[in-house]
């Protein structure tokens, strides 16, 4: 099966779509603007027919589902549910930390991330508060997977990984190392080698990547995506 299929990502302030023939990207579209994820019915078609393709001819869209901003999460998850209910289309919901994680895995090099080291994703969730992942390599699969993931205070996060993991080289990823870095050099730095990977997002690239990864491996599709709102579990963890 050579799949051709859509991929996209959309925060707040910028909406990315990849268009795929297989597990090469042919086209991409951006839009980078205040509330862009409410033209994504717009920016979709504009892709499409810009390269001859209409929606019945893709065999599924993979879609960023989150964590992140919840209302962009929601705004983008709510029109590809419209999409794919319409025209029965299969979804494909790709967590933004292991895309992250990909992407650090892929485009830092080998000799900055040695097979002792990690990887730590870390987004902004606001008043202090991160979702974040850290992954280390998995041999027997040849990649870097997560170990720990979730949502919490920043320095809850950074002791837990000192005390349970003291990790003696590190990438750092996401808009939250960006956000907190002083913080992570403090509370890590003093044992650890810190690197910095500045990206603030997946790219729509990489969620078609593992999108598709999930496609193939799927044996049953869905054609509804819940967003991956961690922030809520962490909430209901507090008042309980």
């Amino acid at each position: 099966m050579k799949p051709i299929f859509l991929s996209i990502q959309a925060t707040y302030a910028h909406v990315q779509l990849a268009l795929f023939k297989q597990n090469m990207c042919i086209a991409r579209l951006s839009k980078s603007e205040t509330r862009a994820s409410s033209q994504l019915v717009l920016l979709i078609d504009e892709l499409l027919t810009s390269h001859n393709f209409q929606l019945a001819d893709l065999n599924f869209i993979a879609i960023d589902k989150g964590p992140g901003a919840f209302t962009s999460l929601r705004v983008a998850i709510a029109t590809v549910n419209g999409i794919a209910f319409t025209n029965h289309m299969p979804l494909i919901g790709v967590d933004s930390l292991d895309a992250l994680v990909y992407d650090a895995a892929n485009k830092v090099t080998t000799k900055q991330i040695p097979p002792h080291g990690y990887i730590l994703v870390l987004l902004n969730a606001y008043n202090n508060d991160v979702y974040y992942a850290l992954a280390q390599f998995n041999a027997a699969a040849q990649r870097y997977e997560p170990c720990l993931k979730g949502c919490h205070k920043i320095d809850t996060v950074l002791e837990q990984i000192k005390k349970d993991y003291a990790p003696r080289e590190i990438i750092g990823t996401g808009n939250g190392c960006a956000q907190h870095y002083e913080l992570l050099q403090k509370t890590l730095g003093e044992n650890v080698q810190i690197y910095h990977h500045q990206q603030a997002t997946p790219t729509a690239e990489t969620i078609g990547v593992l999108g598709l990864e999930k496609f193939l491996s799927e044996q049953v599709h869905t054609y509804k995506v819940e967003p991956n709102y961690l922030k809520s579990q962490y909430f209901a963890l507090k008042r309980s």
